[in-house]
C-alpha cells in the first residue's frame, strides 16, 4: 500500500495544483456580472479537470493491482527506462525545432519534428511517418496563417 501511494506522489501534487487554482481564481479574476460564461469559465473549467484527472489517476493507482513476480518487474523498469529515453528524445526534438524555426520558418521544421516524433514513438509505416507530418503541417500552415493571418518567421526558403 505504502508503494502505491508513494507512486502517487505526482498525482497528489497536481490535485493540490488544481485545487489551489480553484481557490486563486476568484481574487485574480474579476467577474461581470449576469453572465454564466464570464471570464473565470474556463480557468474554472480547466482546473476542475485537472483536479479531476488527477483524482482518477490517484484512484487507479491505488486500486491497481500489483505484480509480484521479479522477471516482470524487470521487464517494467527496462520499459520505463525506454519510455524515460523517448521523453526526452521528444524534449530535444522540440527544442531543435525552436532553433530552427527562425532559420527554416515554420513548415520544414515542423514537419521534420512531427516525423522525428512519431517515428521515436514507434510509427515505422513509411505512408505514415510521410502523411500525417505533412497534412498537420498544412493543416497548422492553413489555419494560421490563411485563416487567422498570423504572421510566421521568415525562413530561407520563403
Amino acid at each position: 500500500m505504502y508503494i502505491k501511494l508513494k507512486k502517487s506522489i505526482p498525482d497528489l501534487f497536481i490535485l493540490l495544483l488544481g485545487i489551489i487554482v480553484l481557490l486563486i481564481i476568484p481574487y485574480e479574476i474579476n467577474s461581470t456580472p449576469g453572465n454564466n460564461t464570464g471570464p473565470r469559465f474556463f480557468p474554472y473549467l480547466l482546473s476542475g479537470l485537472i483536479a479531476l484527472l488527477s483524482i482518477m489517476l490517484i484512484l487507479t493507482s491505488v486500486f491497481k493491482k500489483s505484480v509480484n513476480s521479479n522477471a516482470n518487474k524487470e521487464d517494467v523498469e527496462v520499459t520505463e527506462n525506454r519510455q524515460y529515453l523517448r521523453v526526452v528524445l521528444i524534449i530535444g526534438c522540440a527544442f531543435i525545432w525552436m532553433l530552427l524555426i527562425p532559420i527554416l520558418g515554420v513548415t520544414i521544421p515542423t514537419f521534420l519534428t512531427t516525423f522525428l516524433s512519431m517515428w521515436i514513438l514507434g510509427e515505422r509505416k513509411a505512408k505514415s511517418l510521410i502523411f500525417i507530418p505533412f497534412l498537420l503541417t498544412i493543416t497548422i500552415y492553413y489555419v494560421f496563417a490563411v485563416i487567422l493571418s498570423v504572421r510566421f518567421p521568415d525562413g530561407l526558403f520563403y
